[in-house]
């Protein structure tokens, strides 16, 4: 920052002018850009019809944990119930294929 303006290399400003033409200029962050890794890990897995005990299974954690991942998933996007998340991730996961 010099004398209060910002400036960007050509790089930088190529690749936010790109940022915000693919996501648009929107201030508020969507739910979705808050989940962590793990947690759109087990979204997906949850999207793809599997259920707590094999999510666990398939990333070798215990079934608590993933309880945990779920209902945070619940609380960052807002969702009332299971049902939502599941249909939710169905839908995400058949976007995304």
């Amino acid at each position: 920052m010099l004398g209060g303006d910002i400036y960007l290399s050509e790089k930088m400003t190529s690749g936010f002018l790109k940022s915000l033409v693919s996501t648009g200029s929107k201030s508020i962050p969507r739910p979705m850009d808050r989940l962590t890794d793990r947690e759109l890990e087990v979204l997906g897995l949850i999207g793809r019809g599997r259920t707590t005990r094999e999510i666990a299974e398939n990333l070798k954690l215990g079934v608590a944990t993933v309880d945990t991942y779920r209902a945070r998933i619940k609380e960052k996007m807002n969702f009332r119930n299971a049902n939502e998340l599941q249909h939710y991730a169905i839908r995400w996961v058949q976007e995304r294929e």
